[in-house]
C-alpha cells in the first residue's frame, strides 16, 4: 500500500531524535490520514484541497496534494504492450467504409511450408501484415515446418513472448536467459506438448529425428519481429568488422570470414 510506503520514507528521512522533525512527522501522519479519509470520494485530491481551503491551511493543502500524488504514483505499475485499441479494431477506426470480412481472415496454415533450404525449416507467419484486422489486438501466430534434422535457428522476438505447441513429430527446444547467468533451459517436446519462450530471449527449435515435425506458435504482439542471431551478426549490411567479431568470439579473422561466407 502507498500509505505505509510514504510513512516509511518519512521515518528514514526525518530522525525521531529531533523534536522539529518529530513534529513534521506527526503533521505528515495527520496529512496522510486526511488523504485516506477523502480517498473514497470521486475526486479525493479536490476534496482535500476544498477542506483545507475552508480551514485556511493552503500550505498544508499543497503538502497533502503532493503526498497524494506520490501515493497514487507508487501504486501505478508501468505497462508496455502494443497500442491499445479504441474500437473493434484499428482497421475499423481508420476507415470503416473500407473494411471487409477478409481483413480478419487468412487461409493456408493447413499447407506445409517449403523446408528445402539450408536450415531445413519454414516459418509461415500470420501477423498484422497478413491479417490487417490484427492491428492493435496484440496477438499473432506462426506455423513452423521442420524437415528431418531441420532447425529453426537461434533467434529472438523483440516485441513478444511465444507459446509453441507441437502438432506433429517431436522437437528439441530451448532458450537462454540474459547476462550474467546465461542459463540454458532445454526440453524435448512431443505431440501436444507446449513450451513458452519469454520475450526477447534467444531461443530455438530443432527436429533431431528422421520424420517431419510441425508446430504452431502464438505470439503476444501483432508484429513480434524476429532477429536471427547468425544472420544479424554475420550477414549484416554493411558487415560488422572482422576485428570486432574475431575478438568477440575468440577466433581468427579467417574463421570469421569463413562463417560470414555462409550468410
Amino acid at each position: 500500500m502507498a500509505y505505509p510506503l510514504v510513512l516509511s520514507l518519512k521515518y528514514l528521512l526525518l530522525p525521531w531524535t529531533d523534536s522539529t522533525a518529530c513534529a513534521v512527522q506527526m503533521n505528515t501522519l495527520r496529512d496522510l490520514k486526511m488523504f485516506y479519509k477523502y480517498s473514497n470520494s470521486s475526486n479525493p485530491i479536490y476534496s482535500i484541497k476544498q477542506h483545507l481551503v475552508q480551514t485556511k491551511s493552503m500550505e498544508m493543502a499543497s503538502r497533502i496534494i503532493f503526498l497524494a500524488l506520490v501515493a497514487l504514483a507508487s501504486t501505478s505499475p508501468a505497462m508496455a504492450s502494443d497500442p491499445n485499441q479504441l474500437g473493434d479494431s484499428m482497421r475499423i477506426q481508420q476507415d470503416a467504409q473500407m473494411v471487409t470480412v477478409d481483413d480478419f481472415f487468412f487461409s493456408g496454415l493447413d499447407k506445409p511450408g517449403n523446408t528445402s533450404n539450408a536450415v531445413g525449416s519454414k516459418v509461415t507467419p500470420v501477423s498484422v501484415a497478413q491479417i490487417p484486422g490484427l492491428n492493435t489486438l496484440g496477438i499473432s501466430l506462426v506455423r513452423i515446418d521442420y524437415a528431418p534434422f531441420g532447425l529453426n535457428p537461434p533467434h529472438t522476438h523483440p516485441r513478444a513472448t511465444e507459446v509453441l505447441v507441437v502438432l506433429k513429430g517431436a522437437l528439441l527446444v530451448g532458450f537462454v536467459t540474459s547476462n550474467p547467468e546465461n542459463k540454458h533451459h532445454t526440453k524435448v517436446l512431443n505431440k501436444g506438448d507446449v513450451f513458452v519462450f519469454p520475450q526477447g530471449l534467444i531461443h530455438y527449435q530443432y527436429n533431431n529425428w528422421t520424420t517431419n515435425s510441425v508446430a504452431i506458435a502464438g505470439l503476444s504482439s501483432q508484429n513480434p519481429g524476429v532477429i536471427t542471431v547468425g544472420n544479424a551478426i554475420f550477414g549484416s549490411t554493411p558487415p560488422i568488422s572482422d576485428d570486432v567479431l574475431a575478438k568477440a568470439f575468440h577466433v581468427s579473422k579467417e574463421t570469421v570470414d569463413a562463417i560470414r561466407a555462409k550468410f
